[in-house]
């Protein structure tokens, strides 16, 4: 497949996303096509975005699971090209309507299948976040992207859970990590699903309240809202389903057909199915309604808030020649992000070989200054 990128539209910790066209292409693709790019260094064993590739190709076929479509690394970066989507789930607290209690559910319905999904199939997604919900270019359905930090939580062979750890800092969002993953504990379906409660609460609230706290005072503040101060004034079952992603264990599995029962009570006319998202609909509009002011956070037992330094991980040396694509200076990319042995999906470069598309050339910009000055070979 060869590509030209058109415009850059979204970046993130460790990629950069555009729109690009397919120049040419041994398939025909179903949708319009997004490129993330990344940086990776001749080290890099097993990169980001192959990672992410794999996981996407192991859920492929459910609603909530974009279409990947190719796969190419050059000596600096690598490329995944994949279906276009829109804006994320947090865009409806944009809506001069608000968002009715109807579309809430729908939403979260759709959000509780993405997770219950990757669960299937043995996969932690260990960044569950509005901002990971994106819509579907028709607006109607959700589906859950960033997969480069997912690792398994079984067994490949033996499907027995993994072990108890920890690791050396905390993974994925601090506002929606659980906590505990600020205690560094390793992730498993339990701490998705708490990340879960909260982005459904953001929905519900329209904001969380420790957004505003400084990195080192979140997780205090989480422990000092639960679920019945977090989610006062509004029905019970959005406190229930915090509270119960906290009490969580860790190997516990949800109990995600439940939670889908109890939030479609809300909507007391009912909901078939396969109900999708719809923007029009904004009867009993709850976002934007005051929850209970007189509700104040708890005292929080200082003990409970143990602080884990970090690990400084040994950066990679290799430097970028001195160009880049011409949106961001060369010094802004971060260093690559490194796939441990240990949460390889397979074989990685095997799936992507017989399974993907083969990225022939580094896509195509309109930057012909630059390209005297960076020469990228694509690799194997």
């Amino acid at each position: 497949m060869k590509l030209h990128l058109e415009k850059l539209i979204d970046h993130g910790g460790f990629s950069r996303v555009y729109v690009a066209s397919v120049t040419s292409s041994s398939s025909v693709l179903k949708s319009p096509v997004v490129v993330k790019k990344a940086h990776v260094t001749k080290r890099v064993r097993h990169p980001a975005l192959r990672h992410e590739a794999c996981a996407l190709l192991l859920l492929k076929g459910h609603p909530s699971t974009p279409d990947v479509y190719a796969w190419g690394r050059s000596q600096y970066y690598e490329y995944l090209a994949m279906e276009q989507l829109g804006p994320d789930v947090g865009s409806v607290l944009k809506s001069s309507g608000g968002l009715s209690m109807r579309n809430l559910v729908v939403l979260s319905s759709q959000m509780l299948d993405a997770v219950e999904h990757a669960h299937a199939h043995g996969l932690v997604h260990c960044d569950v976040k509005p901002g990971n919900f994106l819509f579907t270019l028709d607006g109607v359905r959700l589906k859950l992207i960033d997969f480069g930090l997912a690792r398994s939580w079984r067994h490949p062979v033996t499907r027995s859970h993994v072990d108890p750890g920890t690791i050396p800092s905390l993974l994925g969002t601090i506002h929606y990590a659980s906590i505990n993953v600020h205690r560094h504990h390793n992730p498993s379906r339990r701490d998705d699903f708490e990340s879960l409660a909260y982005t459904i609460v953001k929905l519900l609230r329209g904001q969380l309240p420790w957004r505003e706290a400084e990195p080192s005072d979140v997780l205090r503040s989480k422990l000092a809202w639960p679920g019945t101060a977090l989610c006062a004034g509004y029905p019970p079952v959005f406190a229930n389903l915090v509270d119960y992603a906290r009490a969580l264990t860790f190997e516990e599995a949800p109990d995600y057909a439940r939670w889908r029962r109890d939030l479609r009570t809300l909507v007391p006319a009912g909901l078939p199915e396969d109900a999708v998202y719809e923007p029009e609909h904004n009867e009993g509009s709850c976002i934007g309604k005051p929850g209970t002011s007189e509700v104040k956070p708890q005292e929080v037992n200082e003990a409970d808030v143990v602080h884990v330094l970090s690990e400084e991980e040994e950066e990679e040396e290799d430097s970028l020649p001195d160009s880049d694509d011409g949106f961001f200076p060369t010094s802004s990319w971060p260093s690559p992000h490194v796939i441990k042995d240990v949460d390889l999906i397979g074989n990685e470069a095997d799936v992507v070989k017989t399974r993907l598309e083969r990225i022939e050339e580094p896509p195509a910009m309109e930057h012909p200054w630059l390209e005297p000055r960076l020469v990228e070979v694509m690799t194997a």
